[in-house]
C-alpha cells in the first residue's frame, strides 16, 4: 500500500492494495498525525477487512499525460475514464472493469514538470476478465510501430477525440494491452521454466 500527500488538495491519501500474506484476514491501520505549527500529534486507526482476489485476465495500461496521479481520486474522473472503455472500445469489460495499479509517471522515470501548474503525469492499469475487443486490438495493432519510442505525445490516433473529449491526454508509446496469455508465451519462448500450477494460473501478473 501506498501514502502520498498532496500539496495541491493539502491532504494525504491512502491507497493500492495489499500483499497476498495479508489475504482474507482483519488488520488494523495506524495514521498518526503531526501539526507541524504547534507539534501536536493525533492518531487514529482504522480496522480493515482484506478480501483476496484473483488478478484480472487482461489489462490495459496507459500514461494520461494531462493529470497527476492524485486527479484520479475524483470519482468522476475515474467514471469518465471506465467509461470510455466500457461504453466505447472495451464494451465487453462492463461488468469487472476496475483500475488495478496507479501511480505518478515520475516514478517511471517521467521528467518533473519545468512548471509546477504542468502535470506530472500518471500510469494508469485497467484490468478485466472479459476478452479484448475487435476495436482494441486493431487499436493495439494501430500503435504497435511506436513500442519502440520513449514518449510520442505528438501521436494521434483513430480513437484520439474520444479520449480528449473526456479530458484525459495519452502518451500512445505508453499504451498497451497485456493478457495472462501474452505473458505464458512471453515466459515460454524465453525457456524460463513454469511448473503446472504456474502454468494453469499465473500469479502476480500486475503490480498494484
Amino acid at each position: 500500500m501506498n501514502f502520498q500527500f498532496s500539496k495541491e488538495r493539502q491532504f494525504g491519501y491512502l491507497y493500492g492494495s495489499a500483499t497476498e500474506k495479508y489475504a482474507n484476514r482483519k488488520i488494523d491501520i495506524e495514521i498518526v498525525g503531526l501539526n507541524k505549527q504547534n507539534y501536536e500529534t493525533r492518531r487514529i486507526v482504522i480496522p480493515i477487512e482484506i478480501i483476496a482476489k484473483a488478478p484480472p485476465i487482461n489489462r490495459v495500461e496507459m500514461n494520461i499525460t494531462n493529470l497527476n496521479w492524485v486527479h484520479l481520486t475524483d470519482l468522476g474522473r475515474v467514471r469518465n475514464l471506465k467509461g470510455i472503455f466500457t461504453d466505447e472500445l472495451w464494451q465487453e469489460s462492463a461488468d469487472d472493469l476496475s483500475i488495478i495499479f496507479m501511480e505518478s509517471a515520475i516514478k517511471f522515470g517521467a521528467r518533473l514538470p519545468l512548471k509546477p501548474q504542468n502535470r506530472e503525469g500518471v500510469i494508469v492499469h485497467l484490468g478485466s476478465n472479459a476478452n479484448f475487443s475487435k476495436r482494441l486490438m486493431e487499436l493495439n495493432e494501430e500503435i504497435k510501430p511506436l513500442s519502440k519510442l520513449t514518449t510520442c505525445t505528438f501521436k494521434k490516433t483513430k480513437v484520439q477525440q474520444i479520449f480528449q473529449n473526456a479530458g484525459f491526454s495519452i502518451d500512445w508509446c505508453a499504451f498497451k494491452i497485456i493478457s495472462a496469455d501474452d505473458v505464458i508465451s512471453t515466459m515460454t519462448t524465453t525457456n524460463v521454466p513454469m511448473n503446472e500450477e504456474e502454468t494453469s494460473t499465473p500469479k502476480n501478473l500486475w503490480v498494484g
